[in-house]
């Protein structure tokens, strides 16, 4: 066997997927594995004995990453013999999630010799496969194809049975060996077997003489020649016996229609009688339409009758009803006539109401706001002009110390609170600086990033131009309501986590719109009542059961204490730092767990592919984070969007929830000092 590549995934201290080609390995001859221990030597020979045996050779069962739930292991071999062929064998591991031991998945061994041909693809008929094309067990591919760490010594010192058992494997010599000795015996035992047979009945011949032999042979002859002689009898018997036998069975079959025949002539009395009642019958069911017919008309008349009286009833009091409102129609017309220019004059001063107080109602909301913005820039006043005054103090009281002491202003010791001050004006002014850059910075990138998606939709808008119709793209720009027009368009079904959920993608999916003037047809119609039925959900409920501060269930959904919401908030109350629970930004756990997010296709766009530095779990990362590392790595995705404070001030939080100390996060922010301030009260 001659090993092409292997690729491993989840094992041992692998977690990414790592590839090794032997076959550039092996361009100058031998090759050496060489490195500390831990540092992955043997997990190379397990994977290729994962891969042919689904076993390992030190019998763990602990050799999936901590950090994955499933290995993945891929091996190409080559075996050279009268015919060389190469093989691939993929296998799949999964971990229990009662005992945490690996469980097999999918596996199977495929001949890539010419084309694929898939050989076997069930776990015990791809090892079995693998043993049958390689002709070694796990325990002879461990002591002579991949020797582990202190087994040479055992391969040599092999005796007896097992060394030539082990070498017949190796050899091929099966056939040479125990299986040869084994045909031999049977083949011995079943000789000698046939041979006392043959002795026992040649000891029943021992006092045959010729003449006897003679005497038998006439014996024979007289015996041949009867026998004969009664099978000429018999064929005669059985060909009497075959015409007799018809004619009996014919005989009987005239006797059983003489007794039918006597039978009928003496009910023809009766028959003749229901002949007579069927004539009858028949002529009845003729006339019985008439005679129904007859009957309905003579309830309808009655009903008729009562009814036309109880019309006429009616009549009457309708006359007078007639007669009494046309009197109320003519005083209406006459006061109508009279009051309708005051009515149409208090109508004019409705509508001028209506307008009047919905321009009101504008109004008050603008004051508001323009209270509220009044009230923040007063309070900001406010604070600044008792900054200014105690600058203004200090200021003067540096004047004073100035002029007292101008011989010595070159060696003049600053007031080190005023110092303090001046230097926290300075920080505040270059972070509003760097912050104000990073904003236009991450307008910039957000914009492109949009762009992606923009320029698939911008395709598609072209296309309904030249097919007559006007089309306008959107990319996360507008008010529309996103995943319930997604939902009327047939793109997926709104599960109970509020989600759109599509066939391929699952709910993680990006929308965006096309609104056009084309007509466009679809037999799948769908209206908005169907939406919070949850049909494609059925009893299913983990959602329910996953959200970490019930934001969804059963009775009602608050989006206000999401988890995801929260950790994008600006203010936080101590409840929701509570609610928090260590996350950094977003919440997918109503998605992670959800059924129909297993197995879902992955994007072949690169814009969509998952960045490197979000594998990361260190949270003294975030928390420590700079400007520089917060604009190569997070500006650039959505988490950019609410700033550096709020990705630190949730990852302080996080560590300060796991007794860490957070003391040392203390710096050049107010914001972030006021909240390690309330967690370590």
């Amino acid at each position: 066997m001659r090993p092409i590549k292997l690729k491993i995934k989840g094992l041992n201290s692998f977690i990414e997927e790592q590839t090794i080609d032997f076959e550039k390995l092996t361009d100058r001859g031998l090759f050496g594995i060489f490195g500390p221990t831990g540092s992955g030597k043997s997990t190379v020979l397990d994977g290729i004995t994962l891969a042919l045996y689904g076993d390992v050779s030190r019998k763990s069962s602990n050799y999936i990453n901590t950090n994955c739930d499933r290995l993945n292991v891929s091996f190409e071999f080559q075996i050279s013999g009268a015919e060389t062929k190469r093989y691939l064998v993929n296998r799949e591991f999964k971990r229990d999630k009662k005992s945490g031991n690996p469980v097999s998945g999918k596996c199977k061994i495929v001949d890539i010799t010419n084309g694929e041909e898939v050989l076997a693809d069930k776990v015990k008929t791809v090892t079995d496969k693998c043993k049958e094309v390689i002709g070694l067990s796990l325990e002879d591919f461990t002591r002579t194809v991949v020797l582990p760490q202190g087994k040479f010594s055992e391969f040599l010192k092999l005796e007896g049975k097992p060394r030539r058992e082990m070498l017949e494997r190796l050899f091929n010599l099966g056939e040479y060996g125990d299986k040869l000795s084994s045909k031999l015996s049977k083949q011995i035992t079943k000789e000698r077997t046939e041979n006392s047979v043959l002795l026992g009945q040649l000891m029943g011949y021992e006092d045959i003489s010729e003449e006897k032999k003679r005497e038998k042979e006439e014996e024979l002859n007289i015996s041949i020649g009867n026998l004969e002689k009664a099978n000429e009898e018999l064929k005669a018997i059985e060909k009497s016996f075959k015409e007799n036998t018809e004619l009996w069975n014919m005989q009987l079959e005239v006797k059983d229609y003489k007794t039918k025949e006597s039978k009928l002539i003496e009910k023809a009395d009766e028959i003749n009688l229901f002949k007579d009642k069927v004539k009858a019958a028949e002529a009845a069911n003729k006339v019985n339409p008439y005679i129904i017919s007859y009957e309905e008309t003579l309830k309808n008349i009655n009903f008729t009758e009562k009814e036309l009286s109880e019309l006429k009833v009616k009549c009457e009091e309708l006359k007078e009803k007639k007669a009494k409102f046309e009197e109320e129609w003519n005083k209406a017309r006459i006061n109508k006539d009279s009051k309708l220019p005051e009515y149409k004059v208090q109508e004019e001063k409705i509508k001028e109401a209506i307008k009047d107080k919905k321009a009101l109602i504008d109004l008050e909301n603008e004051i508001k706001e323009i209270n509220k913005r009044a009230d923040e820039l007063l309070k900001k006043k406010k604070e600044n002009n008792e900054k200014l005054i105690d600058c203004e103090k200090r200021l003067k009281k540096g004047n004073e110390l100035l002029k007292e002491k101008e011989e010595y202003r070159d060696t003049l010791n600053i007031e080190r609170e005023l110092k303090e001050n001046v230097q926290e004006g300075v920080v505040i002014t270059r972070d509003y600086n760097n912050l104000f850059k990073i904003v236009n910075e991450y307008k910039v990138k957000i914009e492109a990033n949009r762009g992606e998606v923009k320029k698939y939709l911008d395709e598609i808008c072209r296309l309904i131009s030249e097919n007559g119709g006007k089309a306008i793209s959107f990319v996360d720009s507008n008010t529309l309501p996103e995943r319930y027009i997604a939902y009327l368009a047939g793109i997926g079904f709104i599960g109970k986590n509020n989600m759109i959920i599509t066939k391929d993608y699952g709910s993680y999916v990006f929308l965006g719109e096309i609104i056009t003037d084309l007509t466009l047809f679809d037999k799948d119609k769908r209206v908005f009542n169907e939406i919070e039925k949850f049909k494609e959900c059925g009893q299913c409920d983990i959602c329910y059961k996953e959200c970490p501060t019930k934001s969804i269930n059963e009775i009602k959904k608050n989006p206000n204490i999401c988890s995801s919401y929260i950790t994008q908030k600006k203010d936080l109350s101590d409840i929701e730092i509570k609610l928090l629970k260590g996350k950094i930004f977003g919440c997918d756990m109503c998605q992670n767990k959800c059924p129909y997010n297993e197995d879902v296709k992955f994007s072949n766009i690169g814009e969509f592919k998952p960045l490197d530095f979000m594998e990361e779990s260190n949270c003294e990362i975030y928390a420590g984070i700079n400007n520089k590392a917060f604009k190569e790595n997070i500006l650039i995705t959505s988490c950019g969007w609410r700033g550096k404070n709020i990705i630190k001030r949730n990852a302080i939080i996080r560590l300060h929830n796991e007794g860490r100390d957070i003391k040392k996060y203390k710096g050049d922010s107010p914001y972030l000092n006021d909240y390690i301030e309330r967690l370590n009260k």
